[in-house]
């Protein structure tokens, strides 16, 4: 007698932004005591850059589970578009060889013939961002204040805004503006937020709906944990056929 196997695949993309989240309100939670202790900043700090590789590593992994199995996935699209993987499979290494994960994502779409992300606006601006703050603390390098003043990237997050932890979670003296005054849980939030926008931009220039969209609908405890961050109108099923065919 022949056994059924059911087989299952696990991907990380919601998950690493349900983590984001967590880690985000984690690090909220600490900067509200009145006197942390030593371990408590600690963990602050790691609450805060832990939520910023996540929210980063969701882009990544997006991206491979579309090269791998095609756009969609069941519990966000109710499908998964397997002729856009065998399409995209030869490219493979073309791919793999762009020099970033958002230029990966505008080259996935050209070839898909699909309208790249837009440039100089959101959410391409802060997903840019993020993964130049994600590469930041990859490499870290310390630096003295005149120097890190002279960044790029200091200066579009000064410029972001973010609300500064309270001072117990600085260390005695002038510090700079990058780390101490950024990583916060304002920025925690803005990495959660700023990878599930981008995400669904991707989707919404796939012409389908999000793959977030079913953890969006799932349990309680979990909706609150992936930002509602875009939403593309509904498409009806003729033009849903018609934005997922793979060019001829």
């Amino acid at each position: 007698m022949m056994k059924a196997t059911l087989q299952t695949r696990y991907s990380f993309t919601a998950q690493f932004i349900a983590g984001a989240k967590v880690f985000s309100i984690k690090a909220a939670e600490i900067e509200r005591l009145s006197a942390p202790s030593s371990r408590d900043i600690t963990e602050h700090r790691a609450a805060v850059v832990a939520a910023v590789m996540q929210a980063s590593a969701s882009l990544e992994s997006e991206f491979s589970e579309v090269v791998e199995h095609g756009p969609g996935h069941q519990l966000g699209t109710g499908r998964i578009d397997t002729e856009a993987a065998a399409f995209l499979h030869p490219f493979r290494d073309l791919l793999e060889r762009q020099s970033g994960i958002l230029e990966r994502w505008d080259l996935l779409l050209q070839l898909l013939r699909r309208p790249p992300v837009p440039k100089g606006v959101q959410p391409h601006q802060d997903a840019s961002l993020l993964v130049g703050l994600r590469n930041e603390l990859t490499h870290y390098k310390s630096r003295w204040e005149g120097e890190t003043k002279r960044k790029n990237l200091v200066g579009e997050l000064r410029a972001r805004r973010f609300a500064p932890p309270p001072s117990p979670f600085f260390p005695p003296g002038q510090v700079n503006f990058f780390p101490h005054h950024v990583l916060g849980a304002a920025c925690a939030k803005w990495a959660c937020q700023t990878a599930a926008a981008y995400i669904d931009r991707v989707y919404m220039q796939l012409g389908i709906p999000s793959v977030l969209d079913g953890h969006r609908q799932g349990a309680a405890e979990l909706r609150s944990l992936i930002p509602r961050a875009l939403r593309a109108r509904p498409l009806s099923r003729r033009t849903r056929s018609s934005a997922s065919r793979i060019p001829g």
